[in-house]
């Protein structure tokens, strides 16, 4: 992934522009109706990228959110592992703690996000309807990370 240096806002547009221009579209026109086939759905690299900028450590660690996109997977890492009440047994279960409230509102009040709480149930939706397999979550004491396997 490119360096996006920067305010937050362009960041964010920097980076999701890079998301749209590295998914592949195929068109099948196999039966009456076109259908568009996506390797990976926007809005689930979308939200998985956001969630790991906004819950990342900011205080202990200047490692970068690491995104690595490789041929049938997409990996991202974000510095710093669950916080709060999420934990490794709770993790993207419907627990939520806010590691970085002030990030995490002010990117809502950027429209960068619509609710709290939802990245990770929007991710696997949007997976599941798209033909992907589920996100595989690995929570660590340093990082926590995200591996999404490409549509077969």
């Amino acid at each position: 992934m490119p360096s996006c240096p920067g305010r937050c806002p362009s960041s964010c547009a920097t980076r999701t522009a890079w998301l749209r221009l590295n998914i592949s579209h195929a068109l099948d026109t196999r039966g009456e109706r076109h259908v568009e086939q996506r390797s990976y759905p926007y809005e689930a690299l979308r939200e998985l990228l956001r969630n790991a900028a906004i819950h990342r450590n900011y205080e202990n660690s200047n490692t970068p959110v690491r995104i690595s996109w490789l041929a049938d997977r997409v990996e991202i890492v974000s510095p710093g592992s669950a916080f709060g009440e999420v934990g490794r047994g709770n993790f993207g279960k419907g627990a939520t703690s806010y590691r970085n409230p002030t990030v995490a509102e002010a990117m809502k009040n950027m429209g960068f996000m619509q609710r709290f709480g939802i990245g990770i149930e929007t991710a696997r939706r949007a997976l599941a309807e798209n033909g992907n397999p589920p996100p595989e979550f690995d929570v660590q004491d340093a990082f926590v990370s995200v591996t999404v396997r490409r549509r077969s």
